[in-house]
């Protein structure tokens, strides 16, 4: 008996190892994520754009200047709506994370698909 308690335990760490090692690995962006960050890099040269994850866009402002949410909005529709603008595109990131220049966590952009709207939030990750 005490073998065999003995011998899950050893599979059961086995197994849990494994789990944690591949946990902790994201999968890397794709080469679309990777080309709409370069156009937003382009097109938003105030902020400072870093993928997070799997699911987080970073964007901190170089230096400190007024952002609207409307430019919040024009970069996530610019990294995450497909070439017709009007839906999201296939991508495992989801949120745009907004900091200021100092790098302080402000607030947290997404589309809600199902209410077909923006929604803001102070949750930095979920």
């Amino acid at each position: 008996m005490q073998i065999n308690i003995s011998r899950k335990l050893f599979v059961y760490s086995i197994a849990m190892y494994w789990l944690l090692l591949l946990s902790g690995c994201s999968p890397a962006p794709s080469e679309t994520d990777i080309a709409r960050l370069k156009l937003v890099e382009t097109k938003h040269p105030g902020f400072e754009f870093t993928l997070k994850d799997e699911f987080y866009l970073k964007a901190k402002l170089r230096k400190e200047v007024p952002v609207s949410e409307d430019d919040l909005r024009d970069i996530y529709k610019m990294f995450f709506f497909d070439e017709t603008n009007s839906r999201l595109r296939n991508t495992t990131f989801v949120y745009l994370n907004f900091y200021d220049s100092k790098g302080k966590f402000q607030y947290q952009v997404a589309f809600d698909s199902k209410k077909n709207a923006f929604v803001k939030s102070q949750s930095e990750y979920y």
